[in-house]
This record gives structure tokens, sequence and C-alpha cells, in this order.
């Protein structure tokens, strides 16, 4: 990627309109289209998840993740340039789609700002291959037009404007000052409202039944000695009294898991998958890659006791944490396996949330050159912990059991840059919003020892996190 670090050149329309005629006459000469992306420091607050509200249209791509505790934010509405891919080589056409595409980058401004310059977002359903039932192919890649973000105290608009040979770039750059000028400058009072109306999910549980015999039978498989892990999962259907916002759903995840990762990616039907994932799957800065072992769950206690008890039973079971070691075993095994060598296994901790508490082990290692986070997600997903082992015998036993389409459902959503680092989070905790249709998603690993019931109450539990979010 080209880089020009400047401050005036994206508000200069002369400077601006002599870098888009350069640009043109490059994609003319190499008959390749080109993008330039434009970053400026906005002159007060902005808030990524209020400017994407207010800037979505039905239809529209839209990317949305932020961290609270860390204090980032990211956001993108439209696209720019965008590519979808299926089957058993998606991560690598990705890896691949994105290279070229930073490769005929031109970005302009001021770059050495956190999260300033052009981002890629990516969405990745569990499975490979295509489902008619899902709003989203199996990989979805877009860099959008329009890009805002929040990091260390920085605000950074971004437009990235795609030019080709024939582009009219008079009416593009027009375009992109005004909404720089929008964007650094946001005004709050025209960002739509909550929802009027509250409703309550009821606690529906006619399909226990139907999910305890899937447990019985991924119990069955594993008896037999076809798998030693099977994560199964279930979902819920409910419909609102009126149209559910995914901002709204998001602007409560964020205020009430606020070290998971809050989460929104739209098709383009007007589907949104959103979620607050407590999952990394990868994150690469500054050279370093970091992931984690999540898995092993229990409830939270009502007082602090209460809830070290808990904590204590949670690590002290050899049935959780024979399901822990074997994730954590085989992200460590994957990691080796692209040159990155995390050193010893760290000793397993608690991670708690606000509604349940999960053992964790994390890792950091320094990344091997030339590897790319979607390299990394390549060999990490699915994990152990959203599928089973060994992993081909576990997807097999999947779709034989659960007989429903995940979709994004334990897919991977994140973004990448140029350099091949980024940020990916596994699709837990989450669920489908389309108008006033919402269909909710959670999963439970089933090892030799799994007690169905416990189980049960494991995806009520998880189930929750989201249905409180709705409403």
């Amino acid at each position: 990627m080209e880089t020009i670090r400047t401050g005036p050149l994206g508000r200069d329309k002369g400077k601006f309109m002599q870098l888009l005629e350069a640009v043109r006459g490059a994609a003319r000469d190499e008959g390749r289209r080109k993008i330039v992306s434009v970053s400026l420091a906005a002159e007060k607050f902005i808030d990524p998840l209020a400017v994407i509200e207010s800037i979505h249209e039905t239809g529209q791509r839209h990317f949305y993740m932020e961290r609270p505790d860390r204090g980032e934010a990211i956001a993108g509405a439209e696209r720019a340039v965008e590519a979808e891919f299926s089957g058993p080589e998606r991560f690598s056409m990705a890896r691949d789609f994105c290279r070229e595409v930073f490769e005929n980058t031109i970005a302009v401004g001021q770059l050495d700002l956190p999260l300033a310059g052009p981002k890629i977002f990516c969405a990745f359903t569990f499975e490979d291959d295509d489902d008619p039932e899902s709003a989203f192919r199996p990989t979805t890649l877009f860099m959008p037009r329009w890009q805002v973000s929040a990091c260390e105290g920085a605000y950074v608009a971004a437009a990235n404007l795609l030019v080709e040979p024939d582009s009219d770039i008079e009416k593009e750059a027009a375009r992109v000052l005004a909404a720089h000028e929008k964007f650094t400058s946001f005004d709050y009072s025209r960002v739509g409202t909550d929802t009027d109306f509250r409703f309550a999910f009821a606690d529906d549980t006619s399909d226990d039944a139907d999910y305890a015999g899937k447990v019985g039978e991924a119990l069955r498989i594993i008896s037999a000695g076809e798998c030693a892990k099977i994560v199964v999962a279930r979902r819920r259907f409910f419909k609102a009294p009126g149209q559910i916002s995914p901002f709204q759903t998001l602007a409560r995840a964020r205020d009430r898991f606020p070290s998971c990762r809050a989460f929104s990616i739209a098709a383009t039907d007007g589907t949104a998958f959103v979620g607050a994932s407590p999952e990394t799957l990868a994150r690469v800065t500054g050279g370093i890659v970091e992931t984690e072992a999540i898995a092993g769950t229990a409830m939270r206690g009502k007082n602090p006791a209460e809830d070290a008890g808990i904590a204590s039973e949670l690590l002290g079971s050899d049935k959780e944490m024979r399901e822990h070691r074997a994730v954590a075993d085989t992200i460590r095994e994957r990691l080796l396996s692209l040159g990155v060598d995390p050193g010893p296994m760290q000793r397993p901790r608690i991670l708690r949330l606000s509604n349940v508490q999960h053992i964790r082990t994390p890792f950091s290692a320094k990344a091997a050159d030339g590897v790319h986070i979607l390299d990394i997600a390549r060999a990490l997903h699915p994990t152990p912990a959203t599928c089973g082992l060994p992993t081909s015998a576990a997807v097999g036993a999947i779709r034989r059991i659960e007989k429903l389409p995940r979709g994004m459902y334990s897919g991977v959503v994140g973004w990448c840059d140029e350099r091949g680092e980024g940020e990916l989070a596994v699709a837990l905790r989450s669920g489908k919003i389309n108008d006033r249709e919402v269909v909710l998603f959670a999963g439970a690993g089933i090892v030799e020892g799994s007690d169905v019931r416990r189980e049960i109450d494991e995806t009520h539990m998880k189930m929750s996190a989201l249905a409180g979010l709705l409403g």
C-alpha cells in the first residue's frame, strides 16, 4: 500500500483532484482498479456506533466491532470493493484478495493515528460451503466506503474511494470531502433514538427435550470412540412487537459486556448478525499474535463468596478441565504448525462475564514472518471450543446431530489491514436479526461425563446474554 502522510491534502480539493487524476491515469495504464483512502482526525469526540447508525441504509453492508474496556471501536458502511468465497480454500482466497486490494490502495492523510488507514472487514460462516438458508456466503469481505474508528482517545474518519479507468472523479471527490466535513464534526442531534417498546422473551423450554436427545446422541458417538468432544448447538426463534435495531442491541451489549466484543455485520438483504463475543480467535498488533482457549462454563454466584466457590469448583472439575486442556493443547499445536511459538502453556484462569464464568488460557507469541492474520484464522477455525475433536469427525457428527444451519454462528468476524494484522473474534453469544424476527444460537461442549441437564442449563445461560439485550 502506498502511503502519503499529510493532513491538508485530504481537505484541499485542488490537491485531492490532482491525486485522483494521477490514480485514475494509473488505473487506465494498468487496466485495474485502484483505491484512494483518506484518513482525517475528527475535530471532537465521535462515537463510531452513533455514526454508523446514522448513515446505514437497509440493503447496504455495515460492520461494527467494539471492545469497550480497551476503548477500541471501528465501524464501516457501504462497500468500496467486496468479494465472496466458498470452499475449503476460502481463507487463503480471502488472504490473497486482501493483499491484492491493499497493493492497489493509496492511503492519504493522518495515518499515524491508531486505527487510521483502510481496513477490510471479514465474515466467515462456520461451514466452508454455501447454505441456502443463510443470508451470508461462507466468506464475505469488504472495504467500506465510509469508515470511523476510536482508539486511545483518537477519533478518525476515513473515506475509501474506488477509482476505475472511467471513474467520475469530480463527483466522487465532492462526495468524499462533504462526508469528511460531516464525520469529523459529527452532529448527534440527527441520530435516531431507541425503540419505544420493551418486550420480554419467555423462558421457552419446549425444545429442551429435542436438545437433550441431541446431547444423548453426541454422548453415544463419543462412547463409540468416534470423537473426544462434540459441540452441539441449538437455536430459538422470537418475534418482537416492533422492528429491532441491531445498533440499539449493540449499545446495550457494550454497556453490559464491556470485556466482550460487541459486533454486527449486515448482509445485503437487511439481515444483521449481532453478538457480544467473549472469545478472540486471533489478534495481531505490532508483530505480536494473541489468542485464547475458552472452554468450561459455570454460572455466576449471588455474592462474592458463592461466586468464588463456583469458580473453584469449575477449576477443580475433572470433566471441565479435560475439555479445557484439549482445547488449549489443540490451539497451541496449530500455532506451532504456523511457526508461531507461544512458549510454555500458561496456567488456566477464570474469565468472569456478567452472567457466566469460563476457564480461559491466553496465548501470546511473536508472529512468524509472512504469516497473515487470515493464515492464523485458517489454522484455528473451527476451534475445539465451537466444533469438537478431532475436527473432521466432529464436523461430520455435528451435521448428523444438529440438522440446522449454523450460518454465522460460531464463525469468524473481524478486520485486517495492509500489514496482515488485525482482530478476529469467534461469533458467539450471537443471533440473527431481520426486522422483527430474531434467531438466537448457543452451544455446549459434550465430552465423556457430560450431564444432559447441565448442558441444557448452559445453553439457556448463554442465550439469555443476547436475549437480554433485545428489549
